[in-house]
């Protein structure tokens, strides 16, 4: 049994965490022995962050994209009395999450002007959305995000940096692209910070490739942050 699971099931059972899996979730079937330790290092990232915020709880919480609830069911077993909400493009996923872990479900659109939220948040939580975009979609969400937030509100990300970029070059990572498309993003990065490939058999949707120097370039041109 790997370590990591180990942990989880000494650690992550003291939790009353909802363990329920859809049938449909893609991402547990990829990786079941990852998926609750990935889920359990989200929420300790959270708590981090807020502790270093000065926030003592979170009212309001946004998952998205909340896929089949990996993140969100830890986030309902240690915000239990917090206003959740599970917004994802893809709609089993949000009426699962909206039926097993009793939060609000809200169907996402491809056009961000189109999606009905009259809520802000204390916390947004993005994990693994920007990271299989082109950077002319992460200008819309960092706007949309910023717009939903409380003031002080915290957004958090995920994106693939140095440490995955350096995994990725020494075939210590495999993000599921094929290795035309690995050694063309490879290189594309070396020059702006930033690169973008499609997975094979989809139009704009795949890996994206991005440095901290690039991101915070996206922040500033969407007007939401000045470093």
């Amino acid at each position: 049994m790997p370590k990591r699971l180990k942990d989880w099931l000494a650690i992550g059972k003291n939790m009353a965490v909802n363990e329920r899996i859809s049938e449909n979730d893609l991402i547990y079937k990829a990786s079941a022995v990852w998926y609750m330790h990935f889920g359990k290092a989200a929420l300790d990232f959270v708590l981090k962050t807020i502790k270093k915020a000065g926030k003592k709880e979170l009212q309001n919480i946004l998952d998205l994209p909340c896929w089949h609830g990996r993140e969100l069911r830890f986030f309902k077993a240690h915000f239990p009395e917090a206003k959740i909400f599970a917004c994802d493009i893809g709609k089993d996923g949000v009426d699962f999450c909206a039926e097993t872990f009793g939060v609000e479900g809200i169907y996402s659109q491809q056009d961000l002007q189109l999606i009905s939220i009259p809520y802000q948040f204390d916390l947004i939580w993005c994990g693994s959305l920007l990271t299989h975009l082109d950077k002319k979609y992460w200008r819309d969400f960092l706007q949309f995000f910023c717009e939903h937030l409380y003031k002080n509100g915290i957004l958090i990300f995920s994106t693939h940096g140095n440490f995955v970029i350096e995994k990725f070059s020494l075939v210590k990572v495999d993000l599921g692209i094929d290795e035309i498309i690995k050694k063309k993003l490879l290189e594309q990065y070396d020059q702006p910070g930033f690169s973008y490939g499609d997975y094979s058999g989809h139009l704009n949707y795949g890996i994206s490739l991005s440095s901290k120097k690039e991101f915070v370039i996206l922040f500033q041109k969407a007007g939401v942050y000045n470093f």
